[in-house]
């Protein structure tokens, strides 16, 4: 499956963010649009009849006349590796495109940076996938407490949006409204589950 996607700035290092991906079988390709676009691109994957069908929902995700176009879909990123934020897009952005036309907007969670009142509006979907931190660390994280605050009012009074938690983001998720979630004891014969789930979401979903 391949998605178009506008991205806010240019990758730095696509190639380390693919070799990442690569255990995934996900790959992601830059391409600068112009006034010959289409005609001008060449991927392997996609044939010019694929990439014309998709430039609807593409242009339909971009600005026009000044105006922002409002989110239908937050990420909250919760770490600020390098790289890892586009490596969360492919991941999720791949899989959960819905529509095809669904306006996505990414929130540093880590800086603080949460999805306004304005945005709350449209939001019908909030993800919030891994990091390098632990839940139970919240005493050494700043972020961490109000981002739970954050889950908790969107689970309470916004009941038109769903919430989909991976790693760190299901935990979150999970403590923010009253579970446990502590370390793991240590145990080197304990296997250790690693892998990409496909998931696909149905309108089921959002009733």
């Amino acid at each position: 499956m391949t998605v178009w996607y506008p991205l806010e700035e240019k990758i730095s290092n696509l190639e380390d963010v693919n070799s990442r991906l690569k255990v995934n079988h996900m790959e992601l390709v830059s391409v600068t649009l112009d006034d010959t676009f289409p005609a001008s691109v060449d991927l392997h994957q996609d044939t010019i009849d694929t990439i014309n069908s998709t430039l609807p929902n593409l242009k339909s995700r971009l600005s026009s006349s000044g105006t922002v176009r409002k989110p239908d879909v937050a990420m909250i990123l919760c770490d600020d590796a390098v790289n890892w934020p586009y490596i969360y897009q492919a991941l999720f952005m791949g899989q959960l495109m819905h529509t095809g036309d669904e306006k996505w907007q990414f929130y540093r969670g880590y800086e603080h940076e949460l999805p306004s009142e304005e945005d709350l509006a449209t939001i019908k979907t909030i993800i919030i996938p891994g990091s390098g931190h632990a839940v139970y660390n919240e005493h050494k994280v700043s972020w961490i407490s109000p981002l739970k605050a954050f889950i908790r009012r969107v689970m309470n009074e916004c009941a038109h949006i769903r919430i989909i938690g991976g790693c760190f983001g299901e935990q979150i998720t999970a403590s923010a409204m009253g579970g446990k979630v502590e370390k793991m004891p240590y145990n080197a014969e304990r296997p250790k589950c690693l892998g990409r789930e496909q998931v696909q979401l149905s309108d089921e979903f959002y009733e």
